[in-house]
C-alpha cells in the first residue's frame, strides 16, 4: 500500500533524526579512538635525570670523555686506527661531597691509550637535579694498583700500590701510598691536600714527585708574560724518572734527567696527535725543552728556569 502524500514529510523527518543520532555517536567514538591513538604515539618526554656516575661526562687531560655503562671507547685521533679506552675501576664510592644532603660519587678512571702505559685518574660525579655531573680527573699514576677510596669528613683518601723511586714499570707495584683530596664546590673540582705544610711550605722538603703541577704562567726577563688561555689544562707529573704531561690539546710522556737542581727534558716524547686550533701546546713544549734547572718556593710553587737566564715557568 502506497502511503498517502501527507505521510512522507513525517517519515522523512524520523529517518533524518535517526541518521543524525547515529552520526553523532560515530563521531564521538571516532574522537576517542583518534585521541587514544594520538596519546599512544606521542614520544615520552626526555628523561633528564638518567645520568649516573657511570653514564656521564668527565674531563680527562683537557678533553671531555663521556662514559656509557662505565666505558668510553674512542679513536685516538681522526683517521687513526688506535683507540683510547676509559673505564671505571671497581664501584664508585658514594658520599655527600658538597654538603647539600645528596650523595655524590668519587671514582677512579682507568685510561688506556694503546701504548704500554695504563693511566689512573681520580674524579667526582656531583649529584644535580638533572643527574650527575662529572669533574676533571686528577692524575694518580701509571700502572698503579688501586686499593680503596674512603671519604670521611669531606676528605677523600685514595690508597694504592705504586713503585718506589728508580723501580722499573716491569716490576709489580709494591709500595703502598695514600693521597688525600677535597672537593671545592666554588670551583667544582677536586684538589689534592698537601701534607705537612702548615702556613708556608718548606722548599727543602718538596720534591718533583710530590704532586701534579699545573702551569700558571711563564715570565721572561724582558717582562713578557705568557699565560695559558685554558686554565688547568697544562700540567706535569713526575714519576720514576719520567714525566707525564697534558696540554690544551694532547697528552704526552717521556723521560727527563736531573742532577741536583739541574733538569733536562728529553725531546723525544710520545704524544697523542689531535689537532686543536689556537692551541698553545707547541709553545708550552718548546719552553719545556729550554728548561735547565728548577727550584721550589715557600708558597709551594715549582719554578722551572729557562736556559741562558731568559725566563722561568711557574707551576702550582
Amino acid at each position: 500500500m502506497i502511503a498517502a502524500p501527507q505521510d512522507f514529510p513525517f517519515s522523512s523527518c524520523r529517518l533524518t533524526t535517526r541518521l543524525r543520532l547515529r552520526l553523532v555517536a560515530c563521531a564521538a567514538v571516532l574522537f576517542f579512538v583518534l585521541a587514544g591513538c594520538q596519546q599512544a604515539s606521542e614520544p615520552a618526554p626526555p628523561n633528564r635525570t638518567n645520568s649516573d656516575p657511570s653514564n656521564t661526562t668527565y674531563v680527562i687531560e683537557g678533553s671531555p670523555v663521556t662514559l656509557v655503562a662505565g666505558v668510553a671507547d674512542e679513536f685516538a685521533a681522526p683517521g687513526a686506527s688506535s683507540r683510547v679506552i676509559t673505564r671505571v675501576w671497581g664501584e664508585p664510592t658514594m658520599a655527600d661531597l658538597n654538603e647539600d644532603g645528596t650523595d655524590d660519587a668519587v671514582l677512579i678512571l682507568i685510561r688506556s691509550t694503546g701504548g704500554s702505559g695504563t693511566f689512573y685518574f681520580l674524579a667526582a660525579a656531583i649529584a644535580t637535579p638533572d643527574g650527575h655531573s662529572g669533574t676533571a680527573g686528577l692524575w694518580l699514576g701509571d700502572r698503579i694498583e688501586p686499593k680503596t677510596i674512603d671519604v670521611r669528613d669531606g676528605k677523600t683518601s685514595v690508597r694504592f700500590m705504586t713503585r718506589g723511586a728508580g723501580q722499573s714499570f716491569a716490576d709489580e707495584p709494591n709500595f703502598e701510598t695514600t693521597r688525600d683530596f677535597i672537593y671545592i664546590a666554588e670551583n667544582q673540582q677536586l684538589v689534592e691536600v698537601a701534607h705537612d705544610f702548615e702556613g708556608e711550605a718548606d722548599p727543602k722538603r718538596m720534591t718533583l714527585e710530590m704532586q701534579r703541577w699545573t702551569w700558571v704562567k711563564a715570565v721572561y726577563h724582558n717582562d713578557t708574560v705568557k699565560e695559558p688561555i685554558q686554565k688547568e689544562a697544562f700540567s706535569l707529573t713526575f714519576e720514576d724518572g719520567r714525566v707525564h704531561g697534558t696540554t690544551d690539546c694532547n697528552s704526552f710522556n717521556g723521560s727527563y734527567t736531573g742532577d741536583g737542581h739541574k733538569i733536562q727534558f728529553d725531546d723525544k716524547m710520545a704524544a697523542t696527535r689531535k689537532f686543536c686550533a689556537k692551541s698553545q701546546e707547541t709553545e708550552f713544549v718548546k719552553m719545556l725543552l729550554e728548561v735547565s734547572s728548577y727550584f721550589f718556593t715557600s708558597k709551594g710553587q715549582l719554578i722551572l728556569e729557562l736556559k741562558y737566564d731568559s725566563g722561568s715557568m711557574l707551576f702550582r
